[in-house]
């Protein structure tokens, strides 16, 4: 069916889906998966947006035919950056607002690559205490197995968060959300530190949010009925008494917050419509630390019942389902 392009602005990065026809090619940076189908290629690859004029220099780019117009552009429309894409490049771009282009994108990966999908084992137990420390090894990732693929919550972590009850690859309701989300997160921790977005998250579990947070045995001096001692109370609530925290700590402490508040919305939305399981997607789950936080966090409201899935080309669904509806592949 031909070459494609189509990328999606983000946050902090524009993540960018690229098909060509013929065997598949290593090339740097990209994830990529051959379709034997139609022998072609899909390739995934992202860009800080400030440093987008170095894919017009990577090797991948040379293999894109020029003919290849417009590019398809989905994603925030806040700021200039997308009017900057035609001068950089030089050719067509043309906005897509279409939604559900995603779980078109989750229905072909489960058809055609079941182990793009993954989750997380427990090993080792919370402990008793209440304590929100999640090690690596406390964690181990597998291929994720599913019974039935639908129905499923999907939830969109990105600037805000978005949910949605997916029941086949065409029926796809938006059923809440959160404002709180990536985008939130990530412009307070800009504001406490300039540190890359990459660099900011890629240590969190190091991070003791109790330097931060204040815990029920802060308030109380132990635990407090069924409320475990160092169980968070108050998100921040130590910040304006102890100037000694890491910025790790606080980087900890907010996606806590993020993650305990997605944890409750999400739980109960799968509890009211029955569903037993979520994928989880976005631009800030390209960090284990960060999806073993959110698997701790979601088993803490849901006590277990509930199966948490992620995607190795999460961050790139909604322009790879642009590129699949393009070339008639869903």
């Amino acid at each position: 069916m031909g070459n494609s392009v189509a990328c999606d602005i983000g946050v902090a990065f524009i993540e960018i889906t690229i098909k060509l026809d013929g065997p598949e090619k290593p090339f740097e940076n990209a994830k990529s998966f051959h379709y034997p189908p139609q022998n072609c290629t899909f390739y995934f690859i992202r860009y800080l947006k400030s440093e987008i004029h170095h894919f017009k220099t990577s090797e991948i780019y040379s293999q894109i035919p020029s003919s290849i117009t417009p590019i398809i552009v989905c994603g925030i429309n806040y700021d200039s950056f997308y009017d900057t894409l035609p001068q950089i490049f030089n050719c067509d771009f043309a906005r897509s607002s279409k939604s559900n282009y995603t779980a078109l994108a989750l229905n072909f990966l489960w058809q055609s690559s079941p182990m793009s999908f993954y989750e997380y084992d427990m090993i080792n137990p919370p402990l008793p205490d209440g304590s929100v420390t999640v090690r690596q090894e406390d964690y181990a990732r597998k291929i994720a197995s599913f019974e039935e693929f639908y129905p499923y919550l999907l939830v969109n972590v990105k600037s805000g968060v978005s949910m949605y009850l997916v029941t086949s690859p065409v029926n796809f309701e938006k059923i809440g959300g959160s404002c709180l989300g990536l985008n939130s997160i990530w412009a307070l921790l800009k504001s406490d530190e300039n540190a890359s977005f990459d660099a900011t998250f890629d240590h969190v579990l190091d991070g003791n949010s109790t330097n931060v947070d204040m815990t029920v045995g802060d308030i109380y001096g132990c635990r407090y009925s069924f409320l475990p001692e160092k169980l968070t109370a108050s998100t921040c609530g130590k910040l304006k008494d102890d100037p000694s925290y890491s910025s790790k700590d606080l980087t900890k402490s907010l996606l806590f917050m993020l993650l305990f508040n997605l944890g409750q919305i999400a739980g109960m939305h799968c509890f009211d419509l029955k569903v037993n399981k979520m994928i989880v997607i976005g631009s800030v789950f390209l960090n284990e630390g960060i999806e073993k936080l959110m698997r701790f966090t979601f088993n803490y409201y849901s006590k277990n019942i509930l199966k948490l899935y992620f995607c190795d080309y999460s961050q790139y669904l909604r322009a790879f389902g642009v590129i699949l509806q393009k070339n008639l592949l869903i």
